[in-house]
């Protein structure tokens, strides 16, 4: 993970990959991203979801935010049991479902 192209510009557990998805019946939107830094090698150490908030606040101004919801954040790891093997451990990816009538209230 050395290539320019895969740095990460971020340190620590600032947010990084950030996405706005509508669900399926149009009535909510996610907001989903990750904090930390994914981890390839013999001996990873997967992060601790619960080390940091899973929440998003937004308002109906710039600077202003006066709502919140909270969310869940969750860390895929495949750590292999044979020699040779190298192991994976994600980030900490982050997942706040915002509904509707939080959605109308910044329009």
């Amino acid at each position: 993970m050395d290539h320019p192209r895969l740095k990460r510009n971020v340190t620590s557990f600032f947010p990084e990959q950030i996405a706005l998805a509508l669900s399926s019946s149009s009535s909510s939107m996610w907001v989903s991203w990750i904090t930390g830094k994914a981890q390839i090698g013999l001996n990873v150490t997967p992060h601790d979801p619960k080390t940091v908030k899973s929440e998003v606040w937004y308002g109906k101004e710039s600077g202003k935010y006066t709502m919140k919801q909270n969310g869940v954040s969750v860390v895929y790891s495949q750590l292999y049991p044979f020699e040779g093997l190298w192991n994976y451990t994600s980030g900490i990816i982050h997942h706040v479902k915002i509904d509707a009538s939080y959605l109308r209230s910044i329009s």
